[in-house]
């Protein structure tokens, strides 16, 4: 019998202490993960009101 694959969750936040040696790139670069069914965008929260964005493929 074959197992399942778990989804991945896109609620995971990052502890600061996953995050304290990284610094922006580009601070205006937009984040994109491109799947089979939807595609996920996000932007940094202070340039839309909606940071994270569905889209259908």
């Amino acid at each position: 019998m074959m197992k399942t694959p778990k989804s991945k969750s896109h609620s995971h936040q990052p502890s600061a202490n996953e995050t304290s040696d990284l610094r922006p790139i580009n601070p205006n670069a937009a984040g994109i993960d491109i799947g089979s069914e939807f595609h996920w965008v996000s932007v940094p929260k202070d340039r839309a009101s909606e940071s994270v964005r569905r889209f259908g493929c």
